[in-house]
């Protein structure tokens, strides 16, 4: 594992400066974020009727996304020091380009899994490199700044496919939308190219104790405390994954709203995105963080609830709000179990609303599992003790 330079003047290796670096960066999680995994869930009850496939499919379909994320959430700690930060980041990120672009001459649902996991894959592989490079280029003072604003470009996908997709979907079909968003993120990674170059500058050499450290962590791993946060980590997938994976076709196939309708849910869960990370990490300075993670999973059980047992759209976009506010403020740490989590649940919720022709199942088990977070965050030791 690569530790953080402390220099606060990193060398200059490429064009572009650290602002523009962070913007770009920002920029490449919005698109293999908001783009790559979150996109198909707005576009899915169009995609579903145009090539035919039921909500089983749906559910394998989602838990790909999730697997392909899950492997490469493995597999970029060893990707990044092969083939180099850049090469990984840009490479990611033309990968998402190159399978958004694809996704208009799918024809069957196999080929479209295909795609969604190679996306889910691109978007896992692209932000462990962008932080070790991040310390790098950005200086000292500015980093957690930056890596905040790169940590938040998921809820700037997700606003933008909340603005996009009402506006391109009635005219010009779903198809078009793809290729939009996929020719965004192509300029956007040719962009970057010219900008940042290919090449890695010198990196700080390996740590002498690898063997060491790797024991060292096993172990913090299985103390009690940390047992307990990878649980709510897998449950946080369980819950997070299928509650907006299965919105759109909640909103538009079993509750009949229109298009414009459901994609203001998701501009309202970009939007409140955009700072409930960063709004939940100040209250947990001020009431510690056992508190903050409790209030969380609070929204996130209120969130399930609005849709669960909704009497109205102002409900439903209650929820949205409360969903918003906590998805962005639990998702950033423990992707593995994070990933494993989101198959799980993705695959039960596809194979529910398949038997029993309604998401109430699926909103069942979003709530199970909110509520067993919010009860393993009130055992939590408060860190201030």
């Amino acid at each position: 594992m690569a530790h953080p330079t402390h220099n606060p003047h990193p060398i200059r290796t490429s064009r572009a400066g650290p602002t523009e670096i962070t913007v770009l960066f920002t920029a490449f999680i919005a698109a293999t974020y908001g783009f790559g995994i979150y996109l198909f869930a707005a576009l899915m009850p169009d995609i579903r009727a145009a090539l035919g496939f039921d909500y089983a499919a749906v559910g394998v379909i989602t838990a790909s996304v999730q697997a392909g994320f899950l492997v490469f959430a493995l597999l970029s700690g060893f990707l990044a020091p092969v083939l180099g930060a850049r090469r990984t980041i840009l490479g990611s990120t033309l990968l998402c380009a190159a399978c958004l672009l694809a996704m208009p001459m799918v024809s069957s649902t196999l080929v479209l899994g295909l795609l969604l996991t190679l996306l889910g894959a691109a978007a896992a592989s692209v932000w462990i490199p962008m932080a070790a490079l991040t310390q790098q280029i950005v200086p000292e003072a500015r980093r957690g700044m930056a890596l905040g604003l790169m940590s938040s470009g998921t809820a700037y996908g997700v606003f933008l496919n909340g603005w996009v997709v009402p506006a391109v979907l009635p005219g010009y079909g779903w198809a078009r939308v793809c290729l939009l968003l996929g020719g965004v993120t192509l300029l956007l990674a040719l962009w970057a190219l010219w900008r940042m170059g290919w090449r890695d500058g010198p990196v700080a050499p390996a740590a002498q104790h690898a063997p060491r450290h790797q024991v060292n962590r096993l172990r913090v791993l299985l103390r009690p405390l940390s047992l307990g946060v990878l649980a709510m980590m897998f449950l946080n997938g369980l819950s997070c994954m299928p509650a907006q994976n299965y919105l759109s076709g909640l909103m538009r196939e079993q509750l009949h709203y229109d298009v414009s309708t459901a994609a203001l849910a998701w501009t309202l869960i970009g939007v409140l995105g955009m700072g409930g990370g960063m709004a939940m990490g100040a209250l947990a300075d001020r009431i510690t963080i056992r508190w903050a993670m409790v209030l969380t999973y609070a929204l996130l059980s209120m969130a399930a609830l609005c849709f669960r047992w909704h009497a109205g759209l102002a409900m439903v976009y209650a929820g949205a709000v409360c969903f918003g506010l906590a998805f962005y403020a639990v998702f950033g740490v423990g992707n593995v179990l994070l990933g494993l989590g989101g198959v799980a649940g993705n695959l039960v919720g596809g194979i529910s609303r398949q038997n029993t022709g309604d998401f109430d199942g699926v909103l069942g088990l979003v709530l199970a599992a909110a509520l067993a977070t919010l009860a393993l965050s009130l055992c939590m030791r408060n860190e201030r003790a």
